[in-house]
């Protein structure tokens, strides 16, 4: 278990890989996180995001697979890194602007042959950086993102709190929510129960979205 606030790793992860530019054919630039590290133990009382919207294209968690992401956007491609529990598929975008964000659709070893995406990493990036070859820009039919009720980098803390309401933990400068709950299915021809597991992370500074990690996990 990680003992360094998830806050702090969001702030150091964001400067390292703003630090030099990317060569020709670098390694992909890897989601900054591992949720196994920072999960905390659940609290509220409903899924705090259970998708992403990217323009018109929404996206419910563990609905689809990487493959139908990067056909739809027309450009990417899906990097890996981890074995086991460790194992993560991932898109990266970068979205230009007066305060460059990547992002990073996600999908982990639970999520399938197809790697249906299961999470999203994003961060506003210290002084900004350029599109990369491993982390292009997201093509505008696939902008605005955000999560439940527009919520996203730059987002207030008061809107935050006011449509997810009171988190698991709260730091300085961050908001954690998790939760865990039952979800019907199906499973061999019979209907059962499946544990649903959501968790969404916040940075804040200045009253100000400034990170995000989101996640949701189905198992029986």
């Amino acid at each position: 278990m990680s003992h360094v606030p998830l806050s702090a790793l969001i702030s150091m992860a964001a400067s390292a890989f703003v630090l030099a530019p990317e060569p020709a054919r670098a390694e992909p630039v890897p989601p900054p996180f591992n949720l196994n590290d920072v999960m905390p133990e659940p609290m509220v009382p409903s899924p705090p995001v259970t998708g992403v919207r990217l323009g018109r294209l929404t996206i419910t968690f563990e609905k689809m697979p990487l493959s139908q992401l990067l056909a739809r956007a027309g450009v990417g491609e899906i990097a890996h890194r981890g074995d086991a529990s460790e194992s993560t598929y991932w898109v990266c975008y970068t979205i230009p602007g007066p305060s460059t964000q990547r992002v990073w659709l996600l999908a982990g070893e639970l999520d399938g042959a197809e790697h249906y995406v299961s999470g999203i990493q994003a961060a506003i990036l210290p002084n900004g950086a350029p599109a990369t070859e491993s982390c292009p820009s997201l093509p505008i039919h696939l902008r605005p993102v955000s999560l439940r009720a527009g919520i996203w980098l730059g987002s207030s803390e008061a809107n935050l709190s006011k449509n997810i309401g009171k988190s698991s933990v709260s730091e300085r400068g961050a908001l954690t929510y998790s939760y865990t709950g039952k979800v019907p299915g199906s499973y061999e021809g019979k209907k059962v129960l499946f544990d649903r597991t959501s968790f969404l992370h916040v940075t804040i500074r200045d009253g100000r979205v400034q990170g995000i990690v989101a996640s949701q996990t189905t198992t029986y």
